[in-house]
């Protein structure tokens, strides 16, 4: 990992828009390229949880305003294919060429060749529809009802040892009867540096019969970002959720590969981080 000056990006098709990039958080998906489990290419600009002030907008584009605060969700849909017009844009069927996957990300592996928002700027596909309007300061017993799964096939216990379905496990037991849970955290067809035999095939068992029992259902996948995002930001605004909460760095972009070395340590007190491109260090 690595900060290095590189070209800005620019308007490449009419419906293309420029952000320039105000928050831009390192998540536990980013682990695993930053630890070598996965192809990633070189040179990859990271960054999927983004957010920023837009700069400039393509001709085609009609509802995005320069100047307008947004937030960006890190899947990227052309808002016309069959998956995106149900609300399925984490899977759209136009954004990546890469040989046998549906949908893309930004700056990430096998998810389309589009740069990250870990830098001062990001170019936006299809901004009309990728794009939601942030208003200034939207930045900050029986069992539960659902639970979400988001840490992935490098779950581990404080020990650091890895148990890739320790989550699942702490799930079936927690969610109450007929409860769901959410599996957002990235689990993998095959994974050669993993703990066991079968998680090295994609092979994850869990106490499947706690779930069965109890009832539960479970959805897997991307996070279809779009299909959610105005009705989060509905909550935030008005200070009904507050997931900053969970933010415990703030940092200069200058700083983010000691970011990334904290946040891979699983150091105490580094739970999110939120990369500043604009902050001096």
């Amino acid at each position: 990992m690595a900060v290095e000056e590189v070209p800005n990006p620019t308007i490449e098709t009419p419906t293309d828009a420029i952000v320039r990039i105000t928050n831009t958080n390192i998540c536990g998906s980013d682990l695993h390229m930053y630890e070598g489990r996965t192809n990633v290419e070189e040179g990859k600009v990271l960054g999927h949880e983004n957010m920023g002030i837009v700069e400039e907008v393509g001709p085609g584009v009609q509802q995005i305003k320069v100047g307008d605060r947004v937030s960006v969700p890190f899947n990227i849909g052309c808002g016309s294919c069959r998956n995106c017009l149900t609300g399925w844009s984490s899977f759209c069927t136009r954004v990546n060429p890469t040989e046998g996957f549906d949908g893309a990300v930004y700056g990430y592996a096998n998810m389309g060749p589009y740069r990250g928002g870990q830098a001062e700027y990001l170019r936006i596909p299809f901004a009309d529809f990728n794009l939601l309007e942030l208003s200034a300061g939207d930045e900050h017993g029986l069992g539960v009802d659902r639970g979400v799964e988001a840490m992935g096939y490098q779950a581990h216990d404080p020990s650091g040892q890895e148990h890739p379905e320790l989550v699942l496990d702490n799930l079936a037991k927690s969610v109450r009867t007929t409860g769901g849970i959410g599996v957002v955290g990235v689990y993998v067809p095959e994974d050669p540096g993993a703990v066991d035999e079968g998680a090295k095939e994609g092979r994850i068992g869990f106490d499947y019969g706690t779930f069965f029992t109890k009832g539960l259902s479970m959805g897997t996948g991307q996070a279809p970002a779009k299909r959610y995002n105005r009705q989060l930001r509905d909550l935030i605004t008005p200070g009904r959720a507050t997931p900053s909460f969970i933010v415990s760095h703030e940092l200069p972009l200058t700083d983010a590969a000691d970011g990334y070395r904290h946040f891979d340590k699983r150091e105490d007190g580094w739970t999110k981080v939120l990369l500043r491109p604009g902050q001096a260090a």
